[in-house]
């Protein structure tokens, strides 16, 4: 199964489909491959290095009015004290498909890194990262012939800069709401409040149609205190909805992570 089908297949089995042809991946990985430059270096790169360890975004309704720049971020005045450094354990790639496979079903997770660049933004010829302000910083990635996924936690020196960070990274897609790129379709982006129980938090949502695929790519964002967690996934396959709710839900353990990060 494609990586869209085993993540729905693991939260409701009821959503799961027959697999794709092996032709159909090939197709989908050449398009992947040419939207996101790099993702095969990657893979390369890391099963090379053996690198690779086992340690994963929502609903945008078609007749949705496009979302604008949203309103500032008012931080909270209550000061939380937070450690200056991501704990080594903290699960970053918990909810992500094992690392495993060959050639056309290799998956590989990269190690936590504090050196591997930073997730960013990017829409309509702009990528902002952020990272102004930043004490400490931990990503990982993951790569497959049709999926990327990324995630990272920052903890930033105060929460007026996690605050600013989170406002700079929602604005690039809030004022990109349709873009064309070298795909025949353009890209059509919905941003809006991402339904985090206990956090402030966004998500955005770029999908878009190419002979009979819609590609996907989803950029979540929550922020507790003086820490973010992004949350990114590029996917060529399934329903917007459906998908962004279940990569949603594969980052509860990583949430409640940075919610012991106040302690």
């Amino acid at each position: 199964m494609n990586d869209i089908d085993e993540l729905l297949r693991g939260f409701d089995p009821g959503l799961a489909s027959p697999p794709p042809a092996a032709a159909d991946l090939r197709s989908r990985g050449d398009r992947m491959r040419r939207r996101r430059r790099g993702v095969a270096v990657a893979l390369a790169a890391a099963v090379v290095a053996a690198v690779a360890v086992p340690f994963a975004l929502a609903g945008h309704g078609r007749d949705a009015t496009p979302v604008g720049p949203g309103p500032s971020v008012t931080p909270s005045p209550t000061v939380v004290t937070r450690p200056g450094r991501v704990p080594d354990n903290f699960p970053l790639a918990a909810g992500w498909p094992a690392a495993g496979g060959t050639g056309e079903d290799a998956r590989v997770v990269s190690a936590p890194s504090r050196t591997r660049p930073p997730l960013s933004a990017e829409a309509c010829g702009r990528t902002v990262a952020a990272v102004g302000g930043i004490r400490d910083r931990v990503n990982t990635t993951f790569d497959s012939i049709s999926s990327h996924r990324g995630r990272e936690v920052r903890i930033y020196r105060s929460e007026v800069a996690a605050a600013r960070a989170m406002q700079s990274l929602r604005a690039v897609f809030a004022e990109c709401p349709s873009e064309h790129t070298d795909v025949p379709t353009p890209y059509l982006t919905t941003v809006r409040r991402w339904a985090v129980t206990g956090f402030a938090a966004w998500e955005a949502i770029r999908d878009y149609g190419a002979n009979g695929y819609p590609g996907l790519d989803i950029f979540q964002v929550v922020r507790d205190g003086r820490a973010l967690l992004i949350q990114t996934f590029s996917d060529e396959g399934g329903g917007a909805d459906t998908v962004a709710a279940a990569v949603s839900r594969s980052a509860r353990r990583p949430l409640a992570a940075l919610a012991r990060l106040r302690e």
